[in-house]
């Protein structure tokens, strides 16, 4: 099919039996992967209308996200921080086992939920979640309290793992146009990564700065930031299909998606062996 040996495709369909139609679909298969191979970076980067921007800013951006709120830090530092406000380390250790646990639970109640309930309901909720979670973790740190800050903590690894965690791949894989859609993910991931692993590497010098609850106050606030941009430019994905996205975020403009025109019929393959 890629060399252009249509006849030679129409025998080999017909030996398999291959009903009608079958020749248009790969032919549809085809140009797709020529138009993904043609579009390169500058498709991403300058993208020519203003709903394919939109569309990747909101994948980009949930991906971000992500790590905005420092989950991975908090992760990282967890031991550190509880020995420093008083815990022993067989409670650390145990509060480490039941995050662990929990954790595990909820990706798998996330699996369920992020299908039935939709993505941006679960989004909105899991950050919602982290915020607060946040906000007692530093009146935790306030109060001397570490009993509290280790189930706040368990709160916000709960709420990471319900929904954002998980849902933000499946938000941003679905939100991209097809034809750049490797190459967007590829941003997404870059995104995150970035973010993770610059705020789980100034973590130590932002807490010495501004005191553990100092910088949890801080995360409070920006997951409110967060959440109300979420709130604003995030659609609802589940159950729509990669064209219908494209749709939607052109309909914000007043664009037209542009669609290939149709293949020209192509005949009736019989087979050969009835």
């Amino acid at each position: 099919m890629q060399k252009g040996r249509l006849g030679e495709a129409r025998r080999v369909l017909a030996r398999l039996g291959s009903r009608d139609g079958t020749l248009e679909e790969i032919q549809a298969a085809v140009r797709r992967e020529a138009d993904q191979a043609d579009a390169g970076w500058g498709a991403v980067l300058k993208p020519k209308t203003r709903g394919v921007r939109r569309a990747i800013l909101v994948g980009v951006g949930v991906g971000a996200a992500q790590q905005m709120l420092a989950e991975e830090a908090l992760l990282f530092y967890l031991p550190r921080i509880l020995l420093d406000l008083g815990e022993t380390r067989n409670r650390v250790y145990a509060a480490l086992v039941g995050m662990g646990i929990l954790k595990t639970l909820c990706i798998v109640i996330a699996a369920i939920y992020l299908d039935k309930s939709g993505r941006r309901p679960m989004l909105l909720g899991s950050v919602a979640g982290m915020g607060v979670s946040l906000l007692v973790i530093g009146a935790a740190f306030s109060g001397g309290l570490p009993v509290l800050a280790v189930v706040a903590t368990w709160s916000y690894m709960m709420s990471f793992s319900l929904g954002i965690g998980p849902g933000c791949w499946l938000v941003a894989s679905e939100v991209f146009p097809l034809v750049i859609r490797a190459k967007c993910m590829a941003l997404a991931t870059v995104a995150n990564r970035v973010f993770s692993s610059l705020i789980a590497s100034t973590f130590l010098s932002w807490a010495g700065a501004m005191s553990y609850a100092g910088y949890f106050y801080f995360f409070t606030a920006l997951s409110v930031v967060i959440w109300g941009t979420l709130y604003v430019y995030l659609p609802e994905t589940a159950g729509r299909s990669l064209e219908a996205m494209s749709e939607y975020f052109a309909s914000l403009f007043g664009e037209e998606v542009a669609t290939p025109p149709p293949p020209a019929k192509a005949p009736a393959v019989t087979n050969p062996m009835v």
